[in-house]
């Protein structure tokens, strides 16, 4: 791609020269882009443990799709290729800056972690990789094409209020459903509100900034610019919607084995890739409950229907859950709140001759008890 915009922090010593230093490569998750909360806390967190970081733009956000990608967008295998090619340029980079000292993490968050798993495998096949260490999955969706119609589901199921909804109105219902007296009973008006509130500002409206600079920049005149045409396509859109009228072949890819996270963490495995650590919870809106555990209690080993693909060698399947944390609360990555999370990523990605990191547990950091799965390409030099 040209011109992918990367945000980068590097190691320097006194005289402003980089000095060499671990590398971690970072994707945010679906929608994000540069300079947003969720990439700048990991850039500042990652810095302040010594590595040189580089966060990427997330396929699906407008700073990607800005940049006119050569895919379509949603296509995830094209899309996962054009950006690993932009990864090992950032790698060479580096390499000819003498900046590296051997090291190089790969790290992803919800639909970046789903990301992260297909690099991992395009690595790992590579005559030369690049990643040596490991590669670390949070709140990834274990079938994106489940996922996304899980998400489309909420979208219908609460268009009307949430769709035409003002700002105030809904920081209000925030408010309220973030001060509760008991967050265990919260009742179901407050969970009726707290779905559509990430179903909404969370996906739906980032969808529609996507989708709008994807047909600006490709000329496709696709989004009507009459008010009431506007309106009506408006009040139908969805990910379906938008994989319906402008890229079917994207839609087949997501909804088969190629869609499932296992079937890229196994090809990552079977090519050598040297570590692999998910991170996931029961309760995450956008995979069904029971995804986590067994192959044989599965709820999509039929594919509910034929409709989802699954990788199902039961081998490969019992070795990726030994890889896997589910935590029994956290929502999607709504564990980043939690008071241990930020000590959690000084021990999960701190040198390894600090003490803490040899001498404490996830178990002990966490305060509900962890659960063990059942087991049955140029960039603009930002580098100056």
């Amino acid at each position: 791609m040209e011109g992918l915009k990367v945000a980068v922090g590097l190691q320097r010593d006194s005289k402003n020269r980089i000095i060499r230093a671990p590398l971690a490569i970072f994707l945010p998750g679906t929608f994000g882009n540069l300079n947003e909360v969720m990439g700048n806390r990991w850039l500042d967190s990652l810095t302040r443990l010594g590595y040189h970081v580089v966060a990427f733009p997330n396929p699906f956000g407008t700073d990607f799709v800005s940049e006119i990608p050569i895919s379509k967008l949603g296509t995830v295998t094209n899309e996962a290729e054009n950006l690993y090619g932009v990864v090992r340029e950032v790698f060479k980079k580096l390499r000819l800056l003498h900046g590296l000292n051997g090291t190089v993490r790969l790290i992803g968050i919800s639909l970046g972690g789903f990301f992260t798993s297909v690099l991992g495998a395009l690595d790992a096949e590579h005559p030369n990789p690049i990643f040596t260490t490991d590669m670390t999955i949070m709140a990834p969706p274990f079938h994106i094409g489940r996922g996304i119609d899980r998400l489309d589901a909420l979208v219908d199921e609460l268009r009307d209020p949430f769709q035409e909804m003002g700002l105030i109105k809904m920081y209000l219902k925030f408010r309220r459903a973030c001060n509760l007296e008991d967050p265990t009973n919260p009742g179901q008006e407050v969970l009726t509100d707290a779905k559509g509130l990430v179903a909404f500002p969370g996906f739906y409206k980032g969808l529609m900034k996507s989708v709008k600079a994807y047909d600006k920049v490709r000329n496709l005149n696709y989004v009507p610019s009459e008010k009431k045409a506007y309106q009506e396509w408006k009040n139908r859109f969805k990910f379906s919607t938008y994989y319906k009228d402008l890229n079917q072949e994207g839609r087949k890819i997501i909804l088969s084995k190629k869609g499932h996270l296992y079937y890229w963490i196994s090809r990552a495995q079977a090519a050598g890739f040297p570590n692999i650590r998910v991170l996931t919870t029961t309760d995450d809106f956008f995979n069904d409950s029971g995804v986590w555990g067994s192959i044989e209690d599965n709820p999509l080993k039929d594919g509910m229907g034929g409709i989802y693909d699954l990788m199902l060698n039961e081998y490969e399947w019992d070795r990726i859950q030994k890889d896997i944390i589910v935590l029994k609360y956290g929502g999607h990555y709504g564990f980043r709140g939690n008071p241990w999370f930020e000590n959690f990523i000084r021990l999960a990605f701190g040198s390894k001759k600090d003490r803490a990191l040899q001498s404490h547990k996830f178990e002990e950091l966490y305060p509900e008890p962890a659960r063990k799965p059942i087991v049955s390409k140029s960039l603009r030099n930002p580098f100056r």
